[in-house]
């Protein structure tokens, strides 16, 4: 009893830490890299971005100047090449703890009109502004690398750690000329002043460019698990807590009438039922009004059975992967330092979960069935099948234009292969699986601002505690309002609950893709181009219908548990 107190408390705790705080917390994903002074650190670089196309491309699409010993690509991780990062080598050449300034990079050759607007994606800085009708060019990085001393004991020199990195940005105007006999890593002539705010390489036809560098290392206090901290610390919190404050009370107002309706109304009705004996009961039948008068159509099975249940066994396995990625994250699992982490997570459990998905719809078919799991198999495969093949229709429409624009988003085919290899060996075995465990069981007897701005302006976010506790609200409010809608259904006699009690919550989907609709219009307005705003809305699409699936299956679980509560003590002659 002890233990179990201990270990509850604990779980007090810990919840109560990760509501509190709300930033981001997480754990270590890689191990402390020890540097000499002098030695070599490899500087990567990886997709450029824009807010304005939402298309991904690679680094070395534009002009810049491209490493000695070639380009080379750095192992991904699954999630990394779904959201379409490419991660490559640079030119970029640091040694610890070296100052250096006015480094020659490279001489390009003359420049042709292309369309630019990118943005350097994970560093975040522009490679360009536009001042009037001209284009001026940051050709001049000053970087600043924060290290930390590391010392041990029995050790002649510390070491180093990189805990921090910052780039300034300028425009100079270089003499392409004076760099034309100069070769790489070479000391360019003239004296760079790196001036952030004032631009001076103008984009001329048949111009070349010259780019420079200068890196600076500076000790810091920032110890190396702390390092992510700068950028991880969101800011409103303020404004989080108002809104989850607001969406409380509504909750309270819901969950009042729910109490009205369960604990004044039906309550006092069943026990009225249940204190009369046979044959006051069969008097009482006759006077039966409301929701008593479908007591022998209520669990009549609905239209479209199937269909019904491969969408709920879809809508567990997306909801209840949300709840496991979401709460690994805010429990600090999903480590930045990882990239890629988080959708990875999410595929995994969503793969996992088919088990799940699987049991469920097959036991749902056999209670509507009436304890006859005959076609469970059936079930099984329209369950493995329903979302994952919407999924692969919307995913594969979108990847044909960003195949046609070149762009790095595209999802390669060996990826697509790998895939379906997964879907195919892990998440449908595990779904028939369910599906097998769910016919061998007993029937069941009768009786959404900064999200936004994350996914589509380029913002970190990291408050996975405020997006598990909204999680939560939202749960609650899917339940509160498909209970309430299906007593007021069966008070006016319409035994047909199931798919309104589905569509009532599930209809969240809708405000969210209108939502959507008014994002794109008064939010991303810099969006440009036919291309850029078809992936959005095809994107938010495919996330409209796992929020659907899965806010539906909240709604119609909880009415069946209701309805079957309702009826479990009306007995029917």
């Amino acid at each position: 009893m002890g233990s179990l107190r201990g270990f509850g408390l604990w779980l007090l705790v810990s919840c109560l830490a990760i509501i509190r705080s709300g930033d981001g917390f997480y754990l270590p994903g890689s191990y402390p890299h020890e540097y000499q002074v002098g030695n070599l650190l490899s500087v990567k670089v990886n997709s450029l971005t824009s807010i304005e196309t939402e298309l991904p491309f690679t680094y070395y699409s534009l002009p810049f100047c491209r490493p000695p010993e070639g380009i080379k690509d750095s192992a991904e991780n699954l999630g990394e090449l779904l959201m379409g990062d490419r991660i490559e080598n640079s030119p970029y050449r640091f040694k610890m703890f070296t100052n250096e300034s006015d480094i020659l990079l490279c001489r390009t050759d003359p420049l042709y009109t292309r369309k630019g607007d990118f943005l350097l994606r994970w560093t975040g800085y522009p490679i360009g502004v536009r001042a009037g009708d001209a284009y001026y060019l940051f050709n001049h990085l000053k970087f600043t690398v924060l290290v930390h001393k590391y010392e041990e004991t029995n050790v002649a020199r510390p070491g180093w750690m990189v805990v921090g990195f910052e780039v300034v940005p300028c425009s100079f105007l270089h003499n392409a000329e004076s760099a034309k006999n100069l070769k790489t890593y070479d000391k360019y002539p003239a004296k760079i002043q790196c001036d952030p705010t004032t631009v001076a390489m103008k984009l001329n036809e048949n111009q070349p460019v010259v780019f420079t560098y200068e890196v600076a290392f500076v000790e810091s206090d920032i110890k190396w698990p702390s390092r992510w901290d700068a950028y991880l610390k969101m800011e409103g919190a303020k404004v989080h807590w108002f809104s989850i404050l607001n969406s409380l009370m509504v909750i309270a107002f819901l969950a009042g009438i729910v109490l009205v309706i369960l604990l004044r109304t039906v309550r006092r009705d069943l026990t009225r039922y249940e204190e009369l004996d046979k044959e006051s009961q069969a008097q009482m039948n006759e006077e039966l009004s409301g929701w008593k008068l479908v007591v022998g159509d209520v669990f009549r099975a609905p239209s479209h059975p199937l269909l019904l249940c491969a969408m709920v066994g879809d809508g567990v396995q997306i909801l209840g992967m949300a709840v496991v990625t979401i709460l690994f994250a805010a429990l600090g699992f999903m480590s930045p330092a990882s990239r890629g982490t988080l959708i990875t997570g999410m595929l995994f459990f969503y793969l996992i979960l088919g088990i799940a998905a699987g049991y469920v719809a097959v036991r749902m078919w056999k209670t509507i069935n009436v304890g006859d799991h005959s076609g469970w198999v059936s079930v099984s495969w329209r369950v493995a099948c329903f979302f994952p093949g919407i999924a692969f229709l919307i995913l594969t429409t979108l990847n044909f234009l960003l195949w046609g624009s070149h762009s790095t988003g595209a999802i390669p085919f060996s990826l697509f292969v790998v895939l379906l290899l997964l879907w195919f060996c892990i998440s449908v075995p595990l779904t028939l699986a369910g599906g097998f465990i769910g016919a061998k069981a007993p029937h069941i007897e009768y009786p959404l601002f900064f999200i936004m701005s994350s996914l589509w302006m380029g913002r970190v976010y990291y408050v996975f505690g405020f997006l598990l506790i909204v999680l939560i609200l939202l749960v609650v409010v899917c339940a509160e309002v498909s209970l309430v809608l299906t007593y007021m259904h069966l008070c006016v006699e319409d035994w047909k609950w199931w798919w309104k009690s589905f569509f009532s919550s599930g209809s969240v989907a809708l405000y969210i893709f209108l939502y959507s609709v008014n994002y794109l219009v008064f939010d991303l307005k810099s969006l440009s181009g036919p291309v850029s705003a078809t992936l959005y809305l095809g994107y938010s699409l495919f996330m409209v219908i796992a929020i659907m699936l899965a806010t539906g299956t909240v709604g119609f679980i909880s009415s069946f548990c209701f309805v079957h509560y309702l009826f479990s003590s009306v007995k029917l002659d």
